[in-house]
C-alpha cells in the first residue's frame, strides 16, 4: 500500500509492512497534512492519493482516521449508524427473523390496545424490523482508562467500517511506552495497515516499523526498522 501527495517526493509506502510512523517537524505543514487527510475521508477532494497493487483506493470507504484522543467519539452518529447496520444484518438471518415474527405480533397487540383505549381514529403501521433497530440506542463501552478506550474504539471501528488503511494522528503520547510495545502487538494481528502520524520525530524504539520524517526544510528521510535514534542511520529519499 501506498499513501502519495502532490508535495511529496516520494509515497508513503507501507512495503511488507502493516505499521509505518510518519513524523514531520514543521507544526504547519503536519496541521495542512492533518486536515487535509480528514477531509478526503470525509469525502472531500484533496490531493493525497492512496493506493494497493497500483490499483486506486477511496478514502472515504478504504480509510479510516483518528486525530488524537478526543476524537474517539463512541456515541457519533457515523459509528450508532454502522452498528444499527451490523446489527439488523444479523436480525434478518433465519433464527432472530422467527424471533422477531413473534415479538412484533406482541408488540402489534400492545398498540392497537393503547389506540383502543385512547379512544383515536387511527391505525398502527405494521413494525418493521428496520425501524425497530433504528429506534434502539446503541452505543459503544467506554472506560474510564485511555488506553482500554483507544483499543476498544478501534475494535469497534475496524469490525464495522473494515478500512484497509487506519492512520492515527496524536495517539502515541498518550500511550505509556510500557505499553506501547502491546499496542502495537494489537495493531500487527488487525486485518489493516497504520500509519501514525506526528510532529516530532518519534523517539521511542521502533523494532518493527518504519519511520518516514519531513524536516522543517521539507527534505525527507526513512529511518529503517530499529533504527537508532542516537546515531545517523536514516537514509535520504
Amino acid at each position: 500500500m501506498k499513501l502519495a501527495h502532490i508535495a511529496l517526493e516520494n509515497p508513503i509506502d507501507f512495503k511488507d509492512d502493516k505499521i509505518v510512523f510518519w513524523s514531520m517537524e514543521d507544526a504547519q505543514i503536519y496541521y495542512e497534512f492533518v486536515i487535509e487527510l480528514k477531509n478526503q475521508i470525509d469525502g472531500e477532494d484533496g490531493n493525497f492519493v492512496l493506493s494497493n497493487n497500483m490499483k486506486s483506493l477511496k478514502f472515504d470507504s478504504d480509510a479510516e482516521i483518528i486525530v488524537g484522543p478526543f476524537d474517539m467519539t463512541f456515541d457519533a452518529k457515523k459509528i450508532a449508524n454502522l452498528i444499527s447496520k451490523r446489527i439488523i444484518k444479523t436480525a434478518v438471518e433465519d433464527e432472530y427473523f422467527i424471533k422477531f415474527q413473534n415479538i412484533e405480533k406482541s408488540i402489534m397487540e400492545y398498540l392497537k390496545n393503547l389506540i383502543i383505549d385512547a379512544d383515536l381514529p387511527v391505525e398502527v403501521e405494521p413494525l418493521e424490523i428496520e425501524n425497530l433497530i433504528k429506534a434502539s440506542s446503541f452505543k459503544a463501552s467506554k472506560s474510564n482508562s485511555f488506553y482500554d478506550n483507544i483499543i476498544n474504539y478501534i475494535s469497534l471501528l475496524l469490525n464495522l467500517s473494515k478500512p484497509k488503511l487506519l492512520i492515527l494522528v496524536d495517539i502515541k503520547r498518550y500511550i505509556k511506552q510500557d505499553f506501547f510495545a502491546e499496542f502495537l502487538n494489537f495493531l500487527q494481528y488487525e486485518d489493516v495497515n497504520v500509519l501514525f502520524i506526528d510532529c516530532s520525530l518519534n523517539k521511542f524504539s521502533n523494532n518493527s516499523t518504519r519511520t518516514y520524517f519531513l524536516d522543517e526544510d521539507h527534505c525527507e528521510f526513512e529511518y529503517p526498522i530499529g533504527y537508532d535514534f542516537n546515531c545517523d542511520q536514516s537514509i535520504d529519499i
